[in-house]
């Protein structure tokens, strides 16, 4: 067999060599393959993708793009290549609340599933027997009448303390659906802010072949169905 690559060593995953504190078990290779799936399909696609969709709003919306500019600037002022700490991310709030409005428009998964474990009724109107199953399609959810008369529109102030705070939380769920979420997802979240962080200093905006976004309804992650029709130009 094989050696453990010396980056699952690097992390401690290495088979044998990550110890559960309460039952003292390990992870096998087989498990570790899975993890480390799990973290590629839920850390990587997504964000690439809602990255794209993001700075395709930001070009489109100028005054957002100026307001997450000024925030990264008072953040880190004229630092040629900042080194963001953990701490740091916390503090970009517009970025992340123009993030979550890119996820509500074009959420990385458009759909789940779930299963009733017992008889049950959904909003005192759909009966379920144990065992029967429902879908949710993301982008209807994200377009409930609870996000307003336009929920089309792109506004990153839906995400604003006082705004989720009159809204239900069932109501935003881009990728908390999915088992063993939060670590991923939190993962995501921070790769995109980190990332987010330079691209909107480069004063993007579109270009002249710029056309409306579309989603590639063929994919199981939520994607641009035509690269070509989203330009960005930096400007010197």
């Amino acid at each position: 067999m094989c050696p453990a690559p010396k980056a699952l060593g690097r992390i401690g995953v290495a088979e044998g060599n990550a110890v559960h504190p309460s039952d003292g078990t390990t992870l096998d290779r087989e498990n570790i393959r899975h993890q480390v799936i799990t973290f590629l399909i839920a850390g990587h696609e997504t964000t690439c993708g809602t990255l794209a969709f993001a700075l395709y709003h930001l070009a489109k919306h100028p005054v957002a793009l100026r307001l997450v500019q000024r925030e990264v600037d008072e953040l880190w002022g004229d630092t040629p290549d900042p080194e963001p700490t953990f701490e740091d991310v916390g503090r970009l709030r517009l970025t992340r609340q123009v993030l979550n409005e890119t996820l509500r428009l074009w959420p990385a998964a458009p759909g789940f599933g779930r299963q009733a474990c017992q008889d049950t009724v959904l909003g005192g109107r759909i009966a379920l027997r144990a065992g029967q199953g429902v879908r949710i399609i993301t982008p209807m959810l994200h377009r409930d009448p609870a996000w307003g008369d336009n929920p089309e529109a792109f506004d990153p102030f839906r995400f604003s303390p006082e705004a989720k705070a009159a809204r239900s939380p069932h109501a935003f769920k881009p990728l908390r659906h999915l088992p063993r979420r939060r670590r991923p997802a939190r993962r995501r979240r921070r790769r995109t802010r980190l990332r987010h962080r330079h691209r909107p200093a480069r004063r993007v905006r579109r270009g002249p072949a710029h056309r409306p976004a579309r989603g590639d309804r063929r994919r199981l992650l939520q994607r641009s169905a035509d690269r070509r029709r989203r330009r960005v130009r930096r400007l010197a």
